[in-house]
């Protein structure tokens, strides 16, 4: 009775303002049922709350307190946006409720889910190509091919299950968007991942080292000795992570971490190569120490479905890390603004962003000497040579060309304020091929190694003193084989270059409008000064590596060319992935573009 809640609607908007009209601390709940799948956004200092689910939503309010949220949409497929296929019959594996999965369900289903790559992409068919019995209760592993109008096929890994009674019920308040189907018997058909003892199953297999038989089967392996002791901890509480990505991840008792790969591809998987070869043949110790895998074989092949680490304590990855230290860079200038003496850049900036700033330069350098020390084949350094420097530019001619042709056949389909930047990289795709062109003027001194291939500020835990480098899977829109080549280091470093401007774009877009065209400028000063403190830091550690190319003019070749072709490939990546960020590559690419083309000379006067 203390507290005052209520909705207001302009347009698109909608604001829940809750105020504590008491002198005393008020705790309250809210039925908000109906937002389900939104996020709450406080007004003022932007923060993110918790997303809405179908229970009653806990907010606490000190004396006198208010709060105004705004109802956001996640992108994520919610109560709103999903609803689960009624079936009139018991639950039961049979051939009609595949069919129905296959017909009915997918179609509308996966272009919902984070983890599927094809929401650019025009879906012409889709194939339940294997159904396998886990060995555990109802619960079946689909491997479901997608087919597309254009390019290759897609294979991806959905472990289904049938649950009842206070686990069904549970499910569905909580996370509605993994039930698939609902039965006459009460039962429904889930993502088997948020059920408890599926996750416990296949910690199991793993440290086991259970091999089924059969043609089409799963195999457990296991670096490590698991003692009694530590596996019943682990197993006390287990929970999928809340924020989906490419993967599903699931934490055991917060003593390890389990990536379960949704794209199943045949293979030696690099993120397994890699972390089992940097934690049993190397000192670096800025990696999740492996742990062991768990892989799917079938007729045609084998491909990994999961791999197992020691979790790591963390305060959040770098994105994270990031966004709240230029949300506080943003806030100083802000206020400073509205004085009359204004700080300086440095000020602005403070003292802690740029140390973590080289000391992640650092680690970098240190991950690239320890992928550069083998003389194990797939990690032995090789030579560059004209051939490869000729493979390199061809591979970043296509890729950039698929991604231009992509983007104009869904040019009617963008926003009015992307049109004119979608136009200009659309008519300036001759100078993105003259900056990978430069690739093959001369042959450029240096090896290629191992790298990780996918380097961004979202592959790196913020220990609070240090950082962690995660996921050496490399980027997801390339082919297994792809992310397995050797590559020049400063692919990596590009990477993180990039991240920085990512995340200042990024960062601007929580910010008001008028308040982000004024720092937009300052946004820039920061992405400039901390790729400074990042190249420093890494040059300063790598010195005289065989990676690196010994003429500075060789170095800043490779980082034009690679950070343009990281910026053309984020903008397929949004495409695919979050069609809601493609203004942040889609700019950085055209600012680039315009950065490369070389002044034009005076034109000397007419003479008399």
């Amino acid at each position: 009775a203390k507290v005052l809640a209520y909705i207001r609607r302009f347009e698109h908007e909608v604001i829940l303002v809750v105020a504590n009209l008491s002198r005393f601390t008020q705790c309250v709940e809210l039925d908000l049922s109906a937002f389900a799948g939104q996020v709450p956004v406080e007004m003022f200092g932007r923060t993110r709350f918790p997303e809405l689910k179908q229970t009653l939503t806990m907010i606490t309010l000190s004396s006198h307190a208010f709060n105004w949220f705004s109802l956001m949409e996640t992108g994520e497929p919610s109560a709103a946006t999903w609803s689960p296929r009624a079936m009139p019959q018991h639950a039961e594996w049979s051939s009609t409720l595949l069919r129905t999965i296959k017909h009915i369900i997918l179609p509308a289903y996966l272009p919902l889910r984070r983890w599927f790559g094809g929401k650019g992409r025009v879906m012409r068919d889709i194939e339940i190509t294997q159904n396998v019995a886990l060995g555990w209760g109802t619960a079946r592993l689909l491997v479901v091919e997608a087919s597309f109008a254009d390019g290759t096929p897609e294979s991806y890994l959905m472990p289904l299950a049938f649950a009842r009674g206070e686990e069904a019920k549970r499910l569905q308040a909580e996370f509605p968007q993994v039930v698939l189907a609902t039965f006459s018997d009460d039962q429904i058909l889930c993502d088997a991942l948020y059920l408890p003892e599926f996750r416990s199953h296949l910690l199991h297999l793993i440290t086991s080292r259970h091999q089924e038989t059969g043609s089409v089967r799963l195999a457990g392996s296991c670096a490590i000795d698991f003692d009694a002791e530590e596996m019943a901890r682990a197993l006390v509480h287990t929970r999928v992570l809340s924020v989906e990505q490419s993967n599903t991840s699931v934490i055991y008792g917060d003593l390890w971490f389990l990536k379960f790969l949704r794209k199943f591809e045949q293979g030696r998987h690099p993120d397994v190569e890699i972390t089992h070869f940097l934690t049993t043949s190397t000192s670096f110790s800025n990696v999740p120490a492996y742990a062991g895998a768990l892989a799917l074989h079938t007729p045609a092949g084998e491909g990994i479905a999961a791999m197992l680490v020691r979790n790591v304590q963390h305060q959040g990855d770098g994105w994270t890390f990031t966004l709240d230290a230029l949300a506080r860079f943003f806030d100083r200038v802000l206020e400073t603004q509205t004085e009359t003496t204004p700080a300086s850049e440095e000020e602005a900036i403070g003292a802690i962003y740029p140390e973590r700033a080289r000391q992640l330069g650092q680690i970098t350098a240190e991950m690239h000497m320890a992928l550069s020390d083998s003389n194990l084949p797939d990690f032995e350094p090789e030579a560059f040579s004209t051939l490869y420097q000729r493979s390199l530019y061809q591979s970043m001619r296509g890729g950039s060309m698929r991604v231009i042709r992509q983007l104009q056949s869904q040019r009617d389909k963008l926003p009015e304020s992307l049109q004119a930047d979608v136009a200009m990289l659309a008519d300036h795709h001759r100078d993105v091929l003259a900056v990978f062109e430069r690739l093959m003027d001369h042959q450029i001194d240096a090896l290629k190694i191992r790298v990780h291939g996918d380097f961004h500020l979202g592959q790196v835990l913020n220990t609070g003193k240090d950082f962690v480098v995660i996921d050496f899977e490399g980027e997801p829109r390339l082919a297994l084989g792809d992310r397995r080549l050797k590559r020049p280091a400063l692919w990596d470093v590009a990477g993180m270059l990039r991240s920085f401007d990512y995340a200042a774009l990024a960062a601007l877009r929580h910010e008001r409008e008028d308040d982000a065209l004024r720092l937009e400028p300052w946004a820039r000063k920061w992405v400039k000064e901390m790729s400074r403190h990042f190249l420093e830091a890494y040059f300063e550690k790598a010195a005289g590596a065989s990676f690196l190319p010994k003429d500075p003019a060789d170095v800043k070749l490779l980082l034009d060319a690679f950070l343009l072709n990281k910026a053309v490939y984020e903008i397929g990546y949004e495409l695919s992935y979050r069609p809601d960020f493609l203004s942040i590559p889609l700019r950085a690419a055209c600012r680039m573009l315009e950065e490369a083309r070389p002044v034009p000379e005076p034109v000397p006067d007419a003479p008399v």
